[in-house]
C-alpha cells in the first residue's frame, strides 16, 4: 500500500521572500556604519510600502494617512508648517495633501486666524476613514516587532532618536551654507 503522507518539499522550508525587499542586499558584508545604513534604508522603504497597503483599503496612501494621523493625534489644529515639521515633508506637499483630502471632505481649512494662517482639522468622515486603518496599521506594527523584546525596542528607538537629532543637525548645516555655484565649462574647440 503506497504511503499518503505528505512529503515535504524543499520549497516548503525556504524562507519566505518579498518580492524586491532588497533581503538579498543584507547578506552583503559592509562596515557596521554601512549596514546600518543600508539597513534603515531598506526599512524605511518596506515600511511605507506596507503602510500603502494598510491605506490602499480606505481609498488612501500611507502618506496621506499619516497625514490625517498627525492631524488627528494634535491637541489642537495644527498648520501647514506644523505638519510639515512633523512629518518631515515639504509645506508644499502638505498644501497639496491638504487640498486634495479637503475636496473629499475629509478636512477642513480654517483660515480666520492671524494672516495667512491655515489651520487643519478632520472631519467626522476624515476621523472616520483614518480610523479604519489603525487597527490593521496596529496588526502590522506588532507582526513587524514580534521576534523583539520590549528592551530591544526601547534600545533602537532610542538609537534611532539619536541619529534622528544628528541627522537634523546635518539638514540644518546644508540649509545654513550658501549655494555652491555650478563650475562652468570651457567652451569646446
Amino acid at each position: 500500500m503506497p504511503d499518503s503522507s505528505p512529503q515535504a518539499h524543499p520549497a516548503d522550508n525556504a524562507p519566505v521572500r518579498a518580492p524586491f525587499c532588497g533581503l538579498d542586499a543584507l547578506s552583503t558584508e559592509l562596515p557596521p556604519r554601512c549596514a546600518l545604513m543600508r539597513a534603515i534604508y531598506i526599512m524605511s522603504h518596506m515600511m511605507m510600502r506596507v503602510i500603502d497597503r494598510v491605506a490602499q483599503p480606505a481609498g488612501m496612501t500611507g502618506a496621506r494617512w499619516l497625514l490625517l494621523v498627525v492631524v488627528r493625534d494634535a491637541e489642537e489644529p495644527l498648520t501647514i508648517s506644523q505638519i510639515a515639521d512633523r512629518l518631515m515633508i515639504s509645506p508644499q506637499n502638505v498644501s497639496r495633501m491638504v487640498s486634495s483630502l479637503e475636496a473629499e471632505g475629509l478636512v477642513t481649512r480654517d483660515t480666520t486666524g492671524p494672516g495667512r494662517t491655515v489651520r487643519v482639522s478632520l472631519t467626522e468622515t476624515g476621523i472616520q476613514r483614518v480610523s479604519t486603518c489603525d487597527a490593521a496599521a496596529d496588526e502590522c506594527g506588532d507582526r513587524m516587532t514580534e521576534s523583539l523584546t520590549d528592551e530591544d525596542i526601547a534600545r533602537t528607538t532610542e538609537v534611532l532618536e539619536r541619529m534622528i537629532r544628528s541627522t537634523a543637525r546635518i539638514e540644518s548645516e546644508f540649509e545654513h551654507q550658501t549655494p555652491r555655484t555650478p563650475p562652468t565649462q570651457e567652451p569646446s574647440r
